[in-house]
């Protein structure tokens, strides 16, 4: 299996805004949305984020 810095993956890369559902997470020092997942986690969704976004059919 491919390890996540190996590839080109589509990854949340933006920052955690203060908000009423992210205040207590900001608390606890997350500072972009990639902090809430681990590294396989991480691969899992991009590769699965890569194959969907390679759907033509907007309807499906």
């Amino acid at each position: 299996m491919p390890k996540l810095n190996e590839l080109d993956l589509p990854l949340p890369n933006q920052i955690v805004r203060a908000g009423h559902n992210t205040n207590q997470a900001i608390g606890y020092n997350y500072k972009s949305w990639q902090q809430f997942f681990n590294k396989r986690q991480l691969l899992c969704l991009g590769l699965l984020l890569e194959e969907i976004l390679k759907i033509k059919d907007v309807n499906l």
